[in-house]
């Protein structure tokens, strides 16, 4: 049997938006969301929260989140690498418990509105294709890179080495955008390249109106519009 190892990183220093992974939206915090989601994933075999934030752990014990204690302070800080706090969370999970790990997925807070079933269609892909890793994006075609421009300081470059001829929108080829919901990976994989992401994932599509990443003010509250359209 192949064991899935959510992990949910939370920090709680922020400086776009003061402890962001804990701040109310549509009056509950955003990292409830996250939680939510994982632990009604029937694909997920277990689910561990990794933070340097007391006040985080109280947030994701009212959650139904079981927790183990803050990360070492080294993980914790602004130059810390996300792959080094997984990796240590998977060498601390394994030897807590005794359980080999084969597949971690990663889980952002300060993406809120993935569901349920969307970690559990991103698991299906990744089992049927055994690849390396899985990510999700959403498709960006209104911000395709054949109609962006660089500036050079004296003028506009096309940011592709295309020239400057007018194409239309339907013959352009589809591009994604990684919107930090799902990180699937494989356990080997990431052991042998301490990479979440190989230079060819899996993808797993998901619409922009779920794939709000928080950072600004403004994001919270593109994320409140949605999930009241939701409600409705």
């Amino acid at each position: 049997m192949t064991f899935t190892l959510g992990i949910i990183t939370a920090r709680g220093g922020s400086k776009g938006i003061k402890g962001k992974n804990i701040v109310p939206l549509c009056g509950k915090p955003i990292i409830h969301y996250t939680i939510e989601s994982a632990l009604c994933a029937d694909c997920l075999d277990d689910i561990i929260l990794s933070t340097d934030d007391q006040a985080i752990i109280h947030c994701a014990l009212d959650a139904g989140l079981k927790c183990h204690g803050l990360r070492p302070d080294h993980l914790a800080t602004d130059e810390a690498k996300s792959n080094d706090v997984i990796a240590y969370e998977v060498d601390q999970y394994e030897e807590r418990t005794g359980q080999s790990v084969d597949r971690i997925l990663l889980l952002q807070p300060t993406t809120p509105l993935r569901t349920s079933l969307d970690i559990e269609n991103a698991c299906s892909i990744f089992g049927e294709e055994k690849q390396s890793s899985l990510i999700s994006c959403y498709n960006a075609d209104f911000v395709h890179p054949r109609i962006m421009y660089e500036d050079t300081g004296e003028h506009l470059e096309p940011f592709l080495d295309v020239g400057h001829k007018i194409v239309r929108r339907q013959d352009m080829r589809p591009v994604y955008i990684r919107n930090g919901a799902i990180y699937l990976t494989d356990r080997r994989y990431f052991e042998e390249t301490k990479r979440l992401v190989c230079d060819t994932p899996l993808l797993y599509e998901m619409p922009r109106s779920r794939s709000v990443n928080i950072d600004t003010q403004e994001d919270l509250e593109l994320a409140a519009f949605y999930l009241q359209r939701i409600k409705e």
